[in-house]
């Protein structure tokens, strides 16, 4: 009706984590979790179920986890009464910690720094920012141009390369903790990093 106002204000905030998942009140029956006495059940925070980013065989096998229990983890809690426990200090995210890249790029140990492409905590234009002003900065010029790298037969995300040491790169799908959302393209980064290559920029099947 004309002269009537609507309220469209959303029912909950988003997760900052993860941009595109579903609000916080939205229970996420897989994943549900009592959240604590008179509180409605919710799907968890990425934080209480990390050790979930472990479970495909592919990523145990890879790390060394076949036949090793992984510790249930729905009892971890960020309460002041488990701080010896998790002893997390929110001031630590104001450090900077560029001048300790740099050094350990002048010594030629490859570096790759990382963003989920849904991250709004880290996003990655402002990774990729810092990434290209520590090159600059080191005199690096590009190795290889930003371009497209593939998990399997879709693109896995971003990547670039400064001076074959300093790599950037973005995880297609991924929110702020990468192996959680996107497990299979979190082990394709990590086993490229391992073995000291880049990033696949061909799909491994054919069409």
């Amino acid at each position: 009706m004309a002269g009537r106002a609507v309220n469209r204000r959303p029912t909950f905030s988003p997760d900052i984590n993860a941009i595109y998942n579903p609000g916080k009140g939205v229970a996420t029956p897989t994943l549900a979790i009592k959240a604590g006495p008179g509180l409605p059940t919710l799907g968890p925070p990425v934080g209480y179920v990390e050790p979930d980013c472990v479970t495909p065989q592919e990523v145990q096998e890879s790390i060394g986890l076949v036949g090793i229990r992984i510790p249930n983890t729905t009892n971890y809690t960020t309460s002041s009464s488990a701080i010896s426990v998790l002893d997390y200090n929110n001031t630590d995210g104001n450090i900077n910690i560029l001048p300790l890249l740099k050094t350990i790029i002048s010594h030629k140990i490859p570096v790759w720094i990382f963003s989920g492409d849904q991250d709004s905590v880290v996003p990655l234009l402002g990774s990729r920012t810092l990434v290209r002003e520590l090159a600059h900065e080191m005199k690096h010029s590009i190795t290889v141009p930003y371009r497209a790298w593939f998990y399997k037969d879709q693109v896995g995300g971003w990547m670039t390369e400064y001076g074959k040491l300093l790599t950037f790169a973005t995880v297609r799908g991924a929110a702020h903790m990468v192996p959680y959302a996107q497990p299979g393209r979190a082990l394709q980064l990590f086993k490229s990093f391992v073995k000291g290559q880049r990033l696949p920029n061909i799909t491994q099947t054919s069409f």
